[in-house]
Order: structure tokens, then C-alpha cells, then sequence
């Protein structure tokens, strides 16, 4: 009983799956422990076969929680790299946010809203170029107008 109640507490609330592995691990020990002579209501032969299909399920239930367990930790250790750089480097945009010398404000630039960062001041409006990035945040710089 604990089992099953444990396998449905999981199904109905997001998790990582520990409740639901313990709900299978409950169920598979508790028909382990079963009786040898069930009740006279059960036949031997029924008996048996439903202790099977108990472990034939509880263990493969078992191996899918493993299963998906083992991908969301392999998905969270890959740290996911941005390559991209919005229209690559001297793209222009325009400041969101006024930005100054070691504060970070935002940009849009290429349909995109970034994080920016630059050594001067930038007011909300300005257009900006693309210098650089580190990480998720760009380095811009004031738009130089040429004559």
C-alpha cells in the first residue's frame, strides 16, 4: 500500500523521481515479503504469477527511474555554451538601459535583448557596437558616427 501511494504522490507532483523509486523499491520489498502460503482465497498458481508481474514491472519501472534520472544529471552537468554572438563582433544595437563603468544594464541588438557592460557611459537610447562578450553578457561601446 505504502508503495502505490508513494508511485501516485509521484505522478501528481513534479519531482526528480526519488518519491516514485522509493514507492517501486516499497512495492517490490513488500511482495517479496509476502507470505509463502497467501491467503486460501488466492490460488498458488495465481499467486505466483502476480508476484512475477510484480517484480517484472517493478523492475522495469526501476530501470526507466534510473534511466531518467542518469539523463537529467548527464543534461545538467553539460553546461550549455553560448557561440553565438548577436550579428557577430561591431554589430550595432541600441542601450536599453543606461550603462556605466562596472554596473551592467541592458541592449538590444539583432532582435535580442542582452546583457551589456562597458568602461563608458552609455545613455538609454544611444547606439551601441558589439566588442565583445563574456558569457552571457556583451561589451559594447558607443557608436562611432563616421563623416
Amino acid at each position: 500500500a505504502l508503495g502505490s501511494i508513494l508511485i501516485t504522490i509521484e505522478i501528481f507532483t513534479p519531482g526528480y523521481g526519488i518519491i516514485g523509486i522509493s514507492g517501486i523499491i516499497a512495492l517490490i520489498f513488500g511482495f517479496l515479503l509476502m507470505p509463502i502460503n497467501p491467503a486460501t482465497f488466492i490460488y498458488p498458481g495465481i499467486f505466483e504469477s502476480i508476484r512475477n508481474l510484480v517484480l517484472i514491472i517493478g523492475s522495469g519501472l526501476s530501470a526507466f527511474f534510473i534511466f531518467i534520472i542518469y539523463k537529467v544529471i548527464e543534461a545538467n552537468r553539460k553546461r550549455r555554451e553560448v557561440t553565438y554572438v548577436p550579428g557577430g563582433r561591431y554589430s550595432i544595437g541600441r542601450a536599453v538601459d543606461r550603462i556605466e563603468p562596472g554596473k551592467k544594464g541592458f541592449v538590444f541588438v539583432d532582435g535580442e535583448y542582452w546583457y551589456a557592460e562597458s568602461d563608458e557611459v552609455i545613455e538609454t537610447g544611444e547606439e551601441v557596437e558589439v566588442i565583445g562578450r563574456k558569457e552571457f553578457t556583451l561589451i559594447v561601446r558607443k557608436r562611432k558616427v563616421k563623416n
